[in-house]
């Protein structure tokens, strides 16, 4: 009774380098998550940043200073990206709902989105020879492209990070902090680095080199995941919902069953003597 009074006492336990309350889930460090998968992930949301940091002020300054731009033009050229971006949102958002058992499908969106968007960086990079409807074109497949990575990444990395530490983890709020650090890194190192790059070779240039470096780290993501590509059910993840929710239902209908109950006569003594039946429940003695 006095080990039981308040019944509260907190019970600290080592997990992965710190104290935690015993019963209490506590996210791994973010560097027991970072490995090769996640990286790959976080590197396509990071260059994704960097062009997407690069085109939003570079862009307006080459608008208005080398192709003349009127204020509304270019408002229309920065609404070309944002719309493409969200029409992009919502792309992502419809192939996310598809039922595909595929460990790799998030992944594989992101390094295919990081190359569409390098490809059409570099090809921004040749606006002088590009009619007006055709740069609008490009900027908003531009955007598209950006929504294919940064939408999928987190789920990616939390499928990594499952990877890496196994099934169960609690993993989801490291996941986040790496997901904020790639692309928060990508978005202050964008406007810095497309002023360097276009301080010494211009605009067209600059998009050109950067689209060319963003556009081979997507082919080196594409062949990535391709290598990773295997069933989702083979890493413990969701397999056809169906087939999954008919084996929980078979394991919740087993699980429901008692043990059949013994007759009285086989019950001993001491339990007909305290009232307790063969399932642990209290029944009157005088039954």
């Amino acid at each position: 009774d006095g080990g039981a009074e308040g019944g509260a006492e907190s019970i600290g336990r080592r997990d992965g380098g710190g104290w935690r309350d015993a019963g209490v889930e506590v996210s791994p460090q973010t560097g027991q998550l970072l490995g090769a998968r996640l990286a790959a992930v976080g590197g396509a949301l990071f260059l994704a940043c960097v062009a997407f940091g690069f085109v939003q002020p570079m862009l307006s300054l080459y608008l208005v200073d080398h192709r003349g731009f009127a204020a509304m033009e270019n408002g229309w050229a920065q609404f070309a990206v944002a719309g493409g971006y969200l029409v992009g949102l919502v792309a992502v958002d419809v192939e996310q709902t598809r039922r595909v058992d595929w460990i790799s499908l998030p992944e594989t969106t992101c390094a295919a989105g990081v190359f569409v968007a390098g490809c059409s960086l570099a090809a921004i990079g040749a606006a002088d020879a590009l009619p007006d409807a055709v740069l609008f074109a490009i900027l908003a497949v531009f955007g598209v492209a950006n929504a294919h990575v940064l939408a999928p990444a987190l789920e990616g990395m939390k499928r990594a990070a499952v990877d890496a530490r196994g099934p169960g983890a609690n993993i989801t709020e490291g996941a986040v902090r790496l997901y904020n650090v790639f692309q928060d890194a990508g978005q202050v190192l964008g406007p810095v680095a497309g002023g360097l790059m276009c301080a010494d070779a211009g605009f067209e240039g600059a998009a050109a080199a950067l689209g060319a470096a963003v556009c081979l780290y997507g082919v080196l993501a594409l062949s990535y995941a391709a290598s990773r590509a295997r069933p989702a059910s083979l890493d413990g993840g969701p397999a056809d919902p169906i087939v999954a929710g008919s084996a929980s239902a078979v394991t919740a209908s087993a699980a429901s069953r008692r043990l059949s109950r013994p007759s009285k006569s086989d019950v001993s003594l001491d339990e007909r003597l305290l009232g307790y039946d063969y399932d642990g429940s209290a029944e009157s003695s005088m039954g």
